[in-house]
């Protein structure tokens, strides 16, 4: 059984805190059960297939959550193009 984006993102209630095109920074809150995560929604262009990244939640935009996921900050993060 597939499990879309769209479904685990409303079952789990999940709000999206910032969108940059196809990508969305997303915030669960467990309900004071555990620690609230945020997840970065991203689309591999070669397959196009949509993964959720865990980053950090401090990170308040997409940018800035990509970035961190390759060791960069948001400033360093400028790809010309991506592949």
């Amino acid at each position: 059984m597939r499990y879309g984006y769209e479904k685990l993102v409303a079952e789990l209630k999940g709000i999206i805190i910032h969108t940059d095109g196809e990508y969305q920074l997303i915030k669960i809150d467990w309900h004071k059960r555990e620690e609230p995560i945020k997840l970065v929604k991203v689309k591999d262009p070669s397959t196009d297939k949509i993964y959720l990244l865990r980053v950090p939640l401090e990170m308040k935009t997409c940018k800035e959550a990509i970035s961190w996921t390759f060791g960069l900050s948001a400033k360093d993060y400028n790809p010309i193009k991506e592949t």
